[in-house]
């Protein structure tokens, strides 16, 4: 999905040689780093993969229905959509796995700051079910 739908980054700075560089490095849309996460999230345990999949969502320009709508290109390819529905597994629920991990992950963290553990619980069930609507795979 990455190598498909990316976006070109210019990158410049000093080399550890010496010298400065710039360079353009194609860098995976948020769409399809997203179909990627789903797979993740399905295969392995780790909580920053539900953290990764809510940041996203939550922090999109324009919010879920914006992110739906630039989902609809990778939506498109059998990978994209088996990688959104898993994610909408992994978050089916205020009290699954997606959710929960969430939690979990910014517990006893600076990154809690004002909100309780359970405020970001809801919250990433909601943002991400939002998401899920917009795209078609939610009821």
């Amino acid at each position: 999905m990455g190598l498909r739908f990316y976006n070109l980054v210019a990158i410049s700075g000093e080399m550890p040689d010496g010298g400065a560089n710039h360079v353009n490095i194609a860098v995976a849309s948020i769409p399809a780093l997203l179909a990627m996460k789903g797979y993740a999230i399905e295969n392995r345990l780790k909580r920053k993969d539900a953290y990764d999949i809510y940041y996203c969502v939550r922090n999109y320009p324009g919010g879920p229905e914006a992110l739906a709508a630039d989902c609809e290109p990778v939506l498109a390819h059998k990978e994209g959509k088996e990688g959104f529905r898993f994610i909408a597994g992994k978050f089916e629920a205020v009290d699954s796995f997606g959710p929960t991990s969430v939690r979990q992950f910014v517990q006893d963290t600076q990154i809690l700051g004002d909100r309780s553990a359970d405020q970001w619980q809801q919250d990433a069930f909601g943002q991400v079910a939002a998401w899920l609507r917009a795209l078609g795979l939610r009821g």
